[in-house]
């Protein structure tokens, strides 16, 4: 039996990073360590409770977080943030112990951010969501010489598994429920209210629509703005709006019962685990490059080969007709989705890799595994920048939109650097990258 005592701080509740969480906290626990998950009650937590990882509800202080640590002495904390300063008050309990009664401290990064001096004197070891918001994350910072870093730096990517099958049956009786008809060709974008939505989906639904009359469109819990421009028919007709669920059985069941996924947030994603999980049910993906923001959807989606990255309004259209258009095409690139999904963030190969981190904060083990994965890291980053600009489209297919869009990401790019380097000030005497 493991003696290793694990605590993961973290929400139960339903978006990607509590997904994530909850994942390699049982996958912890299967492996023997002794992993308790601090937080509240979620809809999460009864997944936790079934595979023997204990959730507790500490309290809200920073007292009370430190009358657990100190009690319960746990070897490491497993801490989930997003990389710039919160009121995290681990950091306020770790500074009430003595060093020697410290616990060692995995960060996982959400957002690509080294923007949080607080947690530099305490973080031991560092693990991004994916290459892309690692690459990101040094990039912001205007970090030049990553390698040095990367002892104690290494990406694990959110867990992703191949979900059940379903019967065709069921598949039939979902798209019923839905309204959606045999012959019909159902395009899904699943998302949480927030400000990461943009209109493109439902702008490239409407061009779509005219020339393939069989298209829908699924979209869950879109913004109250957006919603109202659909239930005023300014994107025609055809479309189906739901509201977001914790019942991850029936988003298993719509994923496998849908043709294709279109995702164009205008804020992008760290990882992206509504394309990861549309990917893994073998659904082709028409998604769109963001430079300016988050953008590992150009990692996931190898463009024209598992879906599309596209840079204007127009060219997804184009791309959500062909792909509506040809079922041939729809199954090739949804195969090819599944297996590249499948290997980049198997759950057990990433499980083996924070493994290595534990071991390395615990014994100092240096691992090949972490080793191999930043050697594809430093590569991933030489090319990063070259693929957020490899699109599925040309200048001269769409001049006018794409004039339109490469001026808008100019326009971002540039808040966005103007923004870094104002942190990067910020940060220059308080920060230490370890």
């Amino acid at each position: 039996m493991n003696s290793i005592r694990v605590s993961v701080i973290a929400n139960a509740g339903l978006g990607g990073t509590e997904k994530a969480a909850t994942i390699y906290a049982t996958k912890l626990a299967a492996r023997g360590y002794q992993v308790e998950y601090l937080t509240s009650d979620g809809p999460r937590a009864k997944f936790l409770a079934s595979h023997d990882v204990n959730v507790l509800d500490v309290g809200d202080s920073d007292v009370d977080l430190y009358n657990h640590i100190k009690r319960n002495r746990p070897h490491l904390i497993h801490q989930h943030v997003p990389g710039y300063p919160t009121c995290n008050r681990l950091y306020k309990a770790l500074g009430r112990l003595a060093g020697d009664q410290r616990p060692k401290i995995i960060e996982t990064n959400v957002f690509g951010r080294l923007e949080d001096p607080e947690g530099e004197q305490f973080v031991d070891f560092r693990l991004f969501i994916s290459m892309a918001s690692a690459a990101q994350a040094f990039r912001r910072a205007r970090i030049k010489n990553i390698e040095r870093l990367l002892d104690r730096h290494t990406v694990v990517y959110y867990p992703v598994s191949a979900p059940s099958k379903i019967a065709e049956k069921e598949r039939t009786q979902l798209r019923r429920e839905l309204g959606v008809s045999g012959e019909e060709v159902l395009a899904v974008r699943v998302g949480r209210p927030s400000h990461k939505w943009a209109a493109w989906e439902c702008e490239a639904y409407a061009v779509a629509k005219k020339t393939v009359p069989k298209l829908r469109l699924f979209l869950m819990e879109p913004p109250y703005t957006l919603k109202s421009k659909i239930d005023s028919g300014q994107f025609g007709t055809g479309m189906i709006v739901r509201k977001e669920t914790s019942d991850f059985a029936w988003l298993e069941k719509l994923y496998a019962s849908a043709d294709l996924m279109i995702h164009a947030s205008d804020w992008g994603e760290s990882f992206g685990y509504t394309i990861a999980e549309g990917m893994a049910a073998e659904l082709p993906v028409i998604t769109r490059s963001t430079p300016w923001c988050d953008n590992a959807q150009v990692e996931l989606v190898r463009n024209n080969e598992t879906g599309f990255v596209c840079w204007s309004i127009p060219e997804m259209a184009r791309r959500l007709v062909e792909l509506s258009s040809n079922e041939t095409i729809r199954r090739k690139m949804g195969a090819a989705a599944q297996q590249r999904i499948l290997s980049m963030a198997n759950p057990e190969k990433e499980t083996d890799i924070l493994e290595a981190a534990i071991s390395f904060c615990l014994d100092n083990k240096i691992s090949s595994m972490v080793a191999d994965r930043n050697a594809h890291l430093l590569e991933f980053i030489n090319r990063f920048a070259a693929l957020e600009r490899d699109t599925s489209e040309l200048s001269s297919q769409h001049p006018i939109d794409f004039a339109g869009a490469s001026l808008y990401s100019y326009y971002r790019g540039f808040r966005a650097d103007v923004r870094a380097i104002l942190n990067y000030c910020q940060r220059r005497f308080k920060i230490r990258v370890r």
